[in-house]
């Protein structure tokens, strides 16, 4: 199943450093090559991740030698973000054997984003040096990855059939095999193509959309998660999914929430309405396992205590839906994850 590489996207634009601004919440720091590395960081790419969209921009030396360069986000958003920073030598489009990468807090693996850093309102965040290595594989096994723009970007990505919540560019991770691409965007009509994914190997697609055609439009969804007497982990996530097979919740979305106030934003593009239920997890010893001391819980749109049907959600295009809040339960020992009641399980004959 393809997925996104860091569980996190870019919003916002990463501009050569100019220096400071009162009461901005910016993001700055400055790319340095590791000691013992060969080349130069002019002209790096530089991103800041969340688990959304991805824009990005160039950085240059300035007036600082080729082996420094900084950079700056500006009007970021409040919240837990990711900084990744690379040189794309042979121009792939992704992260390659050879490219000279750097994250916070140590060294690239694929599917990583290091070390997150938390911004705050009116402040500014000094991520101080990332350090640039010369990336040599590893650490992505049997996975390849495709990297997927359009002109214009912006273009809402769906990968065999379901949309990922993600827009161009952006780069998606899966094991090897044939996916169907399909890009929609407002006002332009459809582009879609089946793409093959090889295990080690950046994939580029650089579609170019016609206009014409109906697209999709711009949906939000935003609440809080609580844990009641427990203090929310940095693995605390929302979930937006669809009623799955045999009962199982199946996730088209997933978000950070932010353990100070327990916020959470999913901001997405869709063609057409659609049901969804809408849960949290907190992977509190980040194992990824559902395991005592997590917490878990769902949307009670109705207040009774029940999962049915009547806590489902309606999203679609132009749509804004607030006030999803969610009450996490603690995990006890040996427990499994809740499944749909109203979900009919799927049997053989079916």
């Amino acid at each position: 199943m393809l997925k996104k590489t860091v569980l996190l996207v870019l919003v916002v634009v990463a501009t050569t450093f100019m220096g400071s601004c009162d009461k901005q919440t910016r993001v700055i720091g400055t790319l340095v090559l590791a000691p013992g590395q060969s080349g130069d960081v002019q002209n790096s790419r530089v991103e800041l991740w969340t688990q959304a969209l991805v824009q990005v921009a160039y950085v240059s030396s300035g007036d600082k030698s080729p082996s420094v360069s900084p950079f700056e986000f500006t009007d970021v958003q409040p919240g837990y973000y990711f900084v990744v920073a690379y040189k794309d030598l042979d121009n792939s489009g992704g992260i390659t054997n050879g490219d000279i990468v750097g994250v916070i807090g140590g060294k690239y693996q694929p599917g990583q984003g290091g070390t997150a850093v938390n911004v705050k309102e009116g402040q500014t965040y000094d991520c101080d040096t990332l350090e640039m290595w010369i990336y040599t594989g590893g650490g992505g096994g049997d996975k390849g990855w495709i990297y997927i723009n359009s002109a214009p970007q912006g273009a809402a990505i769906w990968v065999n059939g379901s949309n990922t919540g993600g827009v161009t560019p952006a780069t998606m991770e899966g094991t090897p095999g044939n996916y169907q691409i399909k890009l929609t965007l407002t006002g332009y009509q459809d582009w879609q193509q089946s793409v093959a994914c090889t295990a080690g190997e950046t994939t580029a697609i650089n579609a170019t959309l016609q206009q014409g055609g109906g697209g999709g439009g711009d949906c939000q969804v935003t609440g809080t998660v609580s844990f009641p007497g427990h203090t929310l982990s940095n693995n605390a996530n929302a979930y937006i999914d669809t009623v799955g097979t045999g009962g199982q919740p199946s996730p088209i979305l997933a978000t950070q929430v932010n353990p100070g106030n327990g916020g959470f934003t999913f901001q997405f593009t869709i063609n057409g309405d659609m049901q969804v239920v809408a849960e949290a997890w907190d992977d509190a010893n980040g194992n990824q396992q559902y395991d005592a001391g997590d917490g878990w819980g769902f949307y009670d749109k109705d207040g009774d205590t029940q999962w049915t049907q009547n806590d489902m959600l309606t999203i679609g295009p132009g749509k804004t839906v607030p006030n999803v809040n969610i009450v996490l339960s603690p995990v006890t020992d040996g427990a499994k994850r809740p499944t749909i009641p109203w979900r009919k399980p799927v049997t053989d004959t079916e």
